[in-house]
């Protein structure tokens, strides 16, 4: 975006306050968001749109038999067990500060290795340089619709028909914009 190779982008605010700013997690969402979007403004001349309204934070997930069977039932309880498991996750959350390196510091225990996995579509909330949006003020006016139209529980729905059914990502979205009224 910077280079001016892409004029939109859908961003997480973690990933544009850790990873692309440099600037330590903050826990309230309202908080990183108004930072994020002040930082790019000021510094980088890229402008952050309404967020879409979900929520893509990190959870830890694991087999419920295996779990049972290790007396695992919150993340405390892992701690004890962590140095015999397996980590499966996203290569960027093993190297994110607060991803794997956050998750072992915040509660005080290492997994014992740690396996990259590819990760499944993201989202996240539209960007735009500030040039583009200057010359074209309809694009923040036509993407205003989606502020806020997909809650946690919709995105996992969604998600899972890509993810579980295995439906093609394009025709879902499609299908739930449709629904929504918002294309035909």
């Amino acid at each position: 975006m910077e280079r001016g190779d892409i004029d939109i982008y859908p961003e997480y605010t973690g990933t544009g306050l850790i990873n692309i700013l440099g600037e330590p997690a903050i826990d309230d969402p309202q908080a990183a968001y108004d930072k994020v979007k002040r930082m790019y403004q000021e510094k980088k001349q890229i402008v952050w749109l309404a967020p879409f309204g979900f929520n893509n934070t990190y959870t830890l997930t694991m087999r419920s038999d295996e779990a049972e069977h290790l007396g695992i039932n919150t993340i405390s309880d892992l701690g004890s067990k962590a140095s015999s498991l397996t980590l499966g996750a996203t290569h960027e959350f093993l190297e994110r500060a607060d991803g794997k390196q956050g998750l072992e510091q915040k509660y005080g225990f290492k997994f014992a290795t740690a396996s990259g996995m590819e990760p499944a579509l993201t989202y996240a909330a539209p960007i735009i340089r500030a040039d583009v949006l200057q010359k074209h003020p309809e694009i923040a006016e036509a993407l205003q619709v989606l502020a806020g139209a997909l809650d946690d529980k919709e995105m996992t729905k969604l998600n899972g028909k890509v993810d579980l059914e295995k439906q093609d990502p394009k025709a879902v979205a499609k299908e739930w914009l449709q629904s929504k009224g918002l294309v035909k």
